[in-house]
């Protein structure tokens, strides 16, 4: 068992001393929690005694950062800002502005000696298995059990459903006063600024941000859907091989963004380095995600003095990871050519894997009121402001311990450090004092090059990466030194192989770093070393090209309606990818196969049984639509992250996350004066940041990013590239990705969710909420300033996939959020003949006022333009004279300009003009005698005037044709496939 952790009993032992100051069931019952603590020390120990008074500063520093001044417990009335959890159980939001979760539990505070005694007997049962795992090595089992504190033990509350409070063990609040972080956020913190300050020579801890670049250069130069989906996923393991260096050294608690949480990567290291199996988030058997979810940028909290030995030990083992897969790979292609070491290639291949990657940190020491002068110089006034008012007011108001020194001024830190790394330098801090000079001596990147070089290869360029040379076999004297692909010394004898030939299109030269990402699966499977990634290739299945992706929902029919044609397929392979292969290399001869994904040649005998199986579906009437040519992206991003993150957005509120009754008493006039006089000041403020918000909003994320959006995809059909916290890709039918789209974003702005056991499907609480052994989670709650963008690009099969990717992220840039202000979906028909269309949509927007005044009894009020278009569009495809034809739908674009003048006399008489026109072209959908209206024809009039008017009541026939292309597929197939695709 590989075992890389830090070989010091003493540092995990003390570590843990520290994270158990307070034990998870604290909220429950105050009183005695000291005690409950050491007894649960008892059965993990035997430990060593920690320096007490350090842990009382790492608690008293934590618990500063989040808290900030609210009043303690006291006999007095008057005085008292204790809040008994059992009487009034809730939860706040950390981020939303308005979102409390009260819960319903059937316990008193007689049964919490019962809980207390059964969380003993649990862990010790636990850690018995843990210890069976390291028989006679304390070395190696200090960090094991550190991590099963911090990572197994609330799931394992959780499943053995505990006192009845099943998945509220992963959400107890650290402290009842403030119930929007949990004791274990508070605990992982304080854990890690004890070791920060025992380990720092001045006592102190900094703040470590690291980043490593190209992000979409490395995932979107691709050819394939496979390769989208293989850089994502390798730049996630890069970043989890960064990650697990500081986890060595110093304890997963010190990474405080991303959330570690339920992380597949990181559990599994846990699983064979800790012996976790069996005890972690990820064994519950519902459901995960195989791909991306690790960021390329983290943020840690690393001992004053070492942010610079941390950073080179970070970089040092990414940049190992990556030459390691490079070696592997050189060895796999070495192996195929017939062992031949051609010293060009060998150099070749070194240098490119060497520098490709640009590794970027900045550092910051955790600030105090010493630093104001240099803290008011660099940042703005929006991101010290209300940290200083606080510690001012705090002192003005003469509160019994008035806030200062490290606990006050985190966010200000954490800006500090962010800045630095935006600024394009490597900042670090000496002795606990922060870099004067930093700027001028530094070194400034450029150009996406560690050294700054601008210097682009010779030879033949890469196909995918064109400022990299090809790999190529050293030249021969008088050797043409630009052969044709099929004669090409090198790709020619690679390209022999049985098993790589159809991984290379006949005329494809590749980079190192390009064959590297085209060959990571087959590498990393037939490896025989541990590799991070190994179970993941191994159960993942191949990757469908995107011809497969636009053909799925019509062969997902055809498998269901035509089994003979499909057995019949069988003997050449998975019938679907070799049908889909005789598709692209057949249908539509203009296009040419090279432009798509073409993997293999069929052989003469499969191509004539395809020929034949199409030739029998298209006499029964079932051969594809155009619309079946098409497939789509999906890209999404939160908006304003950046700021939020910092705190500038933040929407919660001191007195939407501090306890109502504590916010009731320190509103009371009889309440402490100097309590009172500092929170009339501040409670309707907006909150500052805190590691407890940042925690919290990294889980909320990783929840999001983990089970949220995985199971919607996979519902929807459709294959997810990479969803990273707020960032998501994916590719989907054209059937339901807006479908798709539109329930990512509204279960983005959900505040709080739980689990299926068996499904994984988040569901929205509203509360009041009953504990049960569900997972409940945080997502980022409702607020103008908690909005996702999307962008649903719909493409032809065989337009050239880094060409496609490019216009999706500028439909999404350029769409969603620039022409959408943000909290908006842009849709593209990309059509291979004419322009494209597109419209953009606001989640949340309703129709015009105008129509509103006047909307028919049969359409629900509440309902928005995105569930309008999705409507419109399925009455459409359902061909049953519920909606418009074809025909009046491109007359109207003919009458556009008439239609604006309509429009901007009174948009209010669009419907009824429209309602001419469509009983014009289907006299049957006219009122009858004595019907006063028909009510399909007042909502198809209403809903089309709806969506033909934009908010400036400016007619865009857009969404209306973009309707006509998409409603025969939504009618046809969003119902089908497992648990179907709804909103």
């Amino acid at each position: 068992m590989r075992n890389g952790f830090l070989q010091d009993s003493a540092y995990w032992d003390e570590k843990l001393a520290a994270y158990l100051h307070d034990p998870p069931d604290k909220a429950l019952r105050i009183p005695g929690h000291e005690e409950r603590s050491r007894r649960l020390l008892d059965i993990l120990g035997p430990l060593p005694q920690p320096d007490p008074g350090l842990i009382r500063m790492a608690d008293q520093t934590a618990a500063g950062m989040d808290r900030t001044q609210l009043p303690g417990h006291s006999a007095r009335a008057d005085l008292n800002g204790s809040i008994d959890f059992l009487g009034r159980p809730l939860l706040t939001h950390p981020t939303a502005r308005e979102a409390v979760l009260p819960l319903q539990l059937d316990m008193t505070r007689e049964d919490c000696a019962s809980v207390a005694r059964a969380i003993e007997a649990l862990i010790e049962a636990d850690i018995e298995r843990v210890c069976d795992s390291f028989p006679g090595r304390p070395e190696l089992l200090s960090p094991a059990r550190f991590h099963y504190v911090h990572h197994a033990l609330r799931e394992r509350l959780r499943r053995e459903n505990i006192g009845g409070l099943g998945g509220l063990w992963g959400r107890l609040p650290a402290d009842t006063r403030i119930p929007d972080h949990s004791i274990w956020q508070h605990c992982g913190l304080a854990a890690a600024i004890y070791s920060c300050f025992k380990r720092s020579k001045t006592c102190q801890a900094a703040l470590l941000v690291v980043s490593l670049a190209p992000v979409q250069g490395f995932i979107e130069r691709a050819r394939k859907l496979r390769d989208l989906w293989v850089g994502s996923v390798l730049l996630s393991w890069l970043a989890f091989e960064g990650i697990r260096e500081v986890i060595y050294r110093l304890g997963s608690d010190h990474v405080l963004y991303p959330s570690l949480i339920g992380q597949g990567l990181v559990e599994d290291m846990l699983r064979r380095e800790c012996g976790l199996e069996g005890l972690l988030a990820g064994d519950d058997g519902v459901p995960k995600a195989e791909g991306a979810s690790l960021p390329n940028k983290f943020v840690c909290l690393v001992p004053a003095g070492e942010e610079e030995e941390t950073a080179a030990a970070i970089e040092a083992r990414v940049r190992e990871a990556w030459e390691d897969l490079g070696r592997m790979t050189l060895d796999r292609i070495e192996t195929v050519i017939g062992g031949k070491k051609d010293p060009y290639l060998i150099e070749q291949f070194h240098r490119q894997m060497k520098g490709y990657w640009t590794f970027r940190w900045s550092a910051c020491p955790l600030l105090d009121e010493g630093w104001e002068l240099q803290i008011k110089g660099l940042l703005p006034p929006s991101v010290w402001e209300k940290p200083f008012n606080l510690v001012a007011d705090s002192k003005e108001h003469a509160l019994p311990y008035p806030l200062s020194g490290q606990a006050a001024f985190y966010s200000v830190s954490h800006a500090m450090a962010q800045s630095f790394l935006a600024a394009g330098k490597y900042v670090y801090c000496e002795g606990g004092a922060l870099e004067k000079d930093a700027e001028s001596r530094l070194p400034v990147e450029k150009n996406g090059r560690p050294d700054g070089s601008t210097e682009r290869e010779e030879g033949i360029k890469c196909g995918l990466h064109g400022d990299l040379e090809a790999l190529r076999f050293e030249w021969r004297p008088g050797e043409d030194r630009n052969p044709r692909p099929s004669v090409d010394p090198f790709w020619s004898l690679l390209k022999q192989d049985r098993d790589l030939r159809p991984e290379f299109r006949s005329s494809e030269r590749l980079c190192a770093v390009a064959t590297v990402k085209r060959l990571a699966g087959r590498v990393i499977k037939g490896s025989k070393t541990d590799h991070p990634l190994k179970p993941l290739f191994e159960k993942a299945d191949v990757f469908p090209s995107t011809t497969e992706l636009a053909f799925g929902d019509w062969l997902n029919e055809v498998a269901g309606k035509e089994p003979q044609g499909v057995k019949a397929l069988e003997p050449y392979g998975s019938w679907r990818k070799v049908l889909a292969q005789f598709i692209h290399d057949t249908d539509e001869p203009d296009a040419p196969a090279g432009k798509g994904e073409h993997r293999r040649v069929l052989e003469p005998e499969a191509r004539r049984t395809c020929r034949e199986f199409l030739h029998a579906m298209e006499k029964r009437g079932r051969l594809w639509t155009d619309a079946d040519r098409y497939y789509a992206i999906l890209l999404m991003d939160g908006d304003r992250m950046g700021r939020l993150v910092g705190g500038e957005i933040l929407p919660a509120r001191w007195e939407s996350t501090i306890h109502p009754d504590l916010t009731e008493r320190l509103r009371t006039p009889s309440f402490d004066a100097a309590y009172r006089g500092f929170w009339k000041e501040h409670l309707g403020e907006t909150r500052v940041v805190t590691p407890g918000v940042h925690a919290a909003l990294s889980e909320a994320l990783g929840d999001f990013s983990l089970h949220t959006v995985p199971e919607i995809i996979r519902r929807c059909r459709g294959r997810l590239i990479y969803a990273g916290g707020d960032d998501v890709c994916a590719v989907m039918p054209v059937s339901t990705a807006l479908s798709a789209a539109h329930e990512i974003a509204r279960m983005y702005a959900t505040p709080y969710v739980v689990y299926d056991a068996v499904t994984g499907t988040a569901q929205p609480i509203v509360g009041p909420w009953v504990p049960e052994r569900l997972r409940l989670a945080y997502h980022l709650g409702e607020d103008r300033c908690l909005s996702i963008s999307g962008a649903v690009l719909i493409c032809h099969h065989k337009r050239p996939l880094a060409d496609a990717m490019a216009a999706a992220r500028r439909l999404l840039e350029g769409g969603a959020k620039e022409e959408g202000g943000r909290n908006a979906v842009a849709v593209e028909l990309a059509k291979r003949s004419g322009g494209p269309r597109a419209m953009v949509m606001k989640w949340n927007a309703r129709p015009h006022e105008a129509l509103l005044a006047e909307i028919p009894k049969e359409i629900a009020p509440d309902d928005t333009l995105v569930d309008h278009f999705l409507d419109f569009s399925r009455a459409f495809g359902a061909r049953t004279r519920l909606c418009m034809s074809s025909s009046l739908m491109y007359r109207v674009e003919e009458m556009r300009d008439g239609l604006d003048a309509l429009a901007a006399r009174n948009p209010a008489d669009l419907p009824k003009f429209l309602k001419t026109l469509i009983v014009r072209s289907d006299p049957s959908l006219k009122p009858g005698k004595g019907e006063a209206r028909n009510p399909r024809l007042e909502r198809i009039a209403w809903q089309a005037a709806a969506l033909l008017l934009g908010p400036d009541a400016a007619v865009r026939p857009e969404a209306l044709l973009i309707a006509r292309f998409l409603g025969p597929q939504l009618f046809r197939y969003q119902g089908t496939g497992e648990g179907g695709c709804h909103v």
